[in-house]
C-alpha cells in the first residue's frame, strides 16, 4: 500500500499534569479533528503503561512502572479504526539506571508533555484486521 499526502497544519501543544498520555492525545485528534497524521511528543511521566507483540502468541504483553520517567522518544501516527480515530504510538523511557520501551497503551500518566502533531490531508488512513499477524493495520484509504 503507498498513499500521497498533503501536509496539513502542524499542531503543538501540552498535556496537563496527571492526565492519562494516550487518552489525552486522541482527545487532541478528536478536537481538531485530525484522521490522518504523524506525532512527536517529548517530557516526563509519573507511571508509563507499554507492551510489546508476541508474534507467535499474537497478543501483547503488557508492562507497567510506578515511577518518575524520562521520555526519550515518543513517535506515532493517527488514523481511523472504525469511526474514530486511532493513534498507534511506541514510546521509549528512562530513569537514571534503565531504558524500556514498547507499545504506548492507556494507563501512563503525565508529569508534562509537549505534543507535536502533523496532520496529513488528502486521504484518510483506515485500519482493519489483518489475520496473519493478528494486528489492526492500514487497509485502505478513503
Amino acid at each position: 500500500m503507498q498513499e500521497t499526502y498533503e501536509l496539513g497544519p502542524f499542531h503543538m501543544g501540552r498535556l496537563t499534569k496527571g492526565s492519562d498520555l494516550l487518552s489525552g492525545l486522541l482527545e487532541v485528534a478528536k478536537e481538531k479533528g485530525i484522521t490522518s497524521g504523524i506525532l512527536w511528543a517529548i517530557g516526563g511521566l509519573e507511571s508509563v503503561r507499554f507492551a510489546y507483540y508476541d508474534q507467535a502468541l499474537k497478543s501483547y504483553k503488557e508492562v507497567k512502572l510506578e515511577k518518575g520517567l524520562e521520555i526519550l522518544s515518543l513517535v506515532g501516527n493517527i488514523s481511523q479504526k472504525g469511526d474514530l480515530p486511532f493513534i498507534h504510538a511506541h514510546i521509549i523511557v528512562s530513569d537514571e539506571e534503565h531504558t524500556w520501551g514498547g507499545h504506548l497503551m492507556e494507563g501512563s500518566k503525565v508529569f508534562a508533555l509537549e505534543y507535536h502533531i502533523l496532520e496529513l490531508r488528502g486521504r484518510t488512513l483506515v485500519r482493519g484486521f489483518d489475520p496473519e499477524t493478528g494486528l489492526f493495520l492500514w487497509e485502505k484509504a478513503k
